[in-house]
């Protein structure tokens, strides 16, 4: 059985590389749904959604450690001075980037609750909270594609103009009634907009 320290670092680092690359596609799914439910599950939620962004940012996190990795073993075949004490400060400039990289992807998500839509965006910690009686207009925008027309996005525009679109999937046709619901009790505006499918 080989000790640990028989172990060539070079061949040690190419190892996490490698499964560094594998795992920045899948687990950002895993981890930033975990957190998030850690984090922010309330029974008060209509449903709660992580938008593209989060998983970007978290397989971004997950890239950031192999990307270090091809820094140092470059770095250290090309001066032969690269030694630990540059290691660990190229290492720690990635856990940086990767704290901060995690932290984006996990304050990333949209939420709806009986008060309204709460949304924190991919580039900042500060949630918006839209208030039912703070939205002016509701907009479905319908595309048709094969003849057919279906509901693609539903924007949320606000008094003071600004513009939260929500993107049809699973979750908003489940709770899609119930937000409408909310709506109208508000006296929101809801329309309708047909838009040209994208070739």
């Amino acid at each position: 059985m080989r000790k640990t320290s028989d172990l060539d670092p070079t061949i040690v680092k190419v190892a996490i590389i490698v499964v560094g690359v594998i795992c920045a596609g899948l687990l950002p799914l895993i981890l930033v749904t975990i957190l998030q439910d850690i984090f922010y599950f309330s029974r008060d939620h209509i449903y709660f959604e992580a938008p593209l962004a989060a998983y970007i940012w978290g397989g971004f996190a997950i890239l950031s450690i192999p990307i270090f990795l091809v820094i140092d073993l470059i770095a250290g075949k090309w001066n032969d001075k690269w030694g630990k004490k540059a290691l660990g400060v190229l290492m720690t400039i990635g856990v940086v980037v990767f704290s901060l990289s995690m932290l984006l992807s996990v304050r990333s998500y949209f939420y709806f609750d009986p008060n309204g839509l709460h949304v924190n965006g991919a580039w900042t910690l500060d949630e918006h909270n839209i208030h039912w009686n703070h939205v002016e207009e509701v907009v479905k925008k319908n595309e048709k594609k094969n003849g057919t027309l279906s509901l693609k996005e539903v924007d949320f525009v606000t008094k003071n103009g600004e513009v939260y679109t929500i993107t049809n999937n699973k979750n908003w046709s489940d709770y899609q009634y119930t937000i409408y619901d909310y709506l109208e009790k508000a006296d929101v505006t809801i329309t309708e907009k047909r838009i040209e499918a994208k070739s």
